[in-house]
């Protein structure tokens, strides 16, 4: 539920990746990969972290169970 209500944001989000990761990779031969997927890895994960209690809770109406 909370991809579908902020799919606009998700989407250019992952549109942006695919954009610099694409780039780095062809622009230096492929040795930007090494350089962009931490980077990428770390701006999915602020993503997470700013979207985390609107996922939470859209989880809890949904019903899904909770990892302890």
């Amino acid at each position: 539920h909370h991809a579908k209500s902020n799919l606009g944001e998700i989407v250019i989000t992952l549109i942006t990746f695919a954009i610099v990761f694409v780039l780095g990779v062809v622009l230096t031969c492929g040795l930007g990969a090494f350089l962009i997927s931490p980077l990428a890895i770390i701006a999915l994960e602020r993503f997470y972290n700013s979207h985390r209690e609107n996922i939470i809770a859209a989880a809890d109406a949904a019903g899904v169970p909770r990892l302890v």
